[in-house]
């Protein structure tokens, strides 16, 4: 049922919220139910919460009844301490028990037209009329009511039975108004193995130590005072005025002859 993922936590924390999982869910899921369901719980010690996405509550239509969702998956932190994320793990057990007992029931609707139409989340309880969730504020939601009130209570109960006091479970029924709470079986879900994410490798990747480093060739560089002049065309020629030859550029000289050309001062 669960899948118990540990990505930076120190050792013996995810297993031990891999304990309190399964004793959660022993209390709030019949059996037919723990078998066909997959849990996912990332765990952490960075200060985040990601709760179980509204995608993940909606129920398919199916011939003749709503088909339940079965996977799930969310992230509790342990960076405030272990009871506040066994407080989380709770919150969102009894959130998957409200689901599978038809109390909540989560579908998506299409508003508006055209480019302005988008997708919402809409919520029943209890069989009421459904109502665009984000309508409603989050400390009126009657399903995270009833999930903040007994998360307390299930997580004293865990606490209390570990350190070895004698704890009587409260039990009730499954009813529309009130969350179903079952015995603790003869024999409890064993608790799920932890598996650490962190020391997955990645794809490709390469540690430091492996990596090749191309060859690079340098070629000395000669400094430029050192550098010969490239040779340059230069003829000697006569201009009025001057009492010697000066040299000058061939290129220059060509240059100016164009120029000459263009104006029309010479012929060719």
């Amino acid at each position: 049922m669960f899948f118990i993922h540990s990505l930076d936590t120190r050792p013996g924390e995810a297993e031990l919220l891999a304990v309190f999982a399964a004793y959660v869910a022993d209390r709030l899921l019949p059996e037919n139910l723990r078998r066909r369901l997959s849990v996912t719980i990332n765990t952490t010690a960075q200060p985040i919460r990601v709760p179980i996405s509204r995608d993940y509550m909606i129920s398919q239509k199916g011939f003749l009844r709503y088909v339940l969702p079965t996977d799930f998956t969310f992230t509790a932190s342990v960076s405030v301490g272990m009871r506040d994320a066994m407080e989380v793990i709770a919150h969102e057990l009894i959130h998957i028990s409200q689901i599978c007992h038809g109390r909540l029931r989560v579908q998506r609707r299409r508003v508006g037209a055209g480019t302005a139409a988008r997708q919402i989340h809409i919520a029943s309880w209890c069989k009421a009329t459904l109502t665009p969730i984000d309508q409603i504020e989050w400390h009126k939601r009657p399903w995270e009511i009833e999930a903040c009130n007994w998360q307390t209570v299930l997580v004293d109960e865990f606490l209390l039975r570990a350190s070895g006091k004698a704890s009587t479970v409260k039990v009730q029924r499954h009813q529309s108004d009130r969350l179903a709470l079952y015995r603790l079986p003869k024999t409890m879900t064993p608790a799920a193995k932890v598996t650490p994410v962190s020391t997955v490798p990645r794809l490709n990747y390469t540690p430091e130590s492996e990596r090749k480093m191309p060859h690079i060739s340098i070629t000395p560089v000669t400094p430029l005072a050192e550098q010969q002049p490239l040779p340059v065309e230069e003829c000697e020629v006569e201009i009025a005025g001057l009492p010697f030859r000066r040299r000058l550029r061939q290129e220059i000289i060509e240059e100016k002859r164009h120029e000459l050309l263009l104006r029309g001062l010479i012929s060719q």
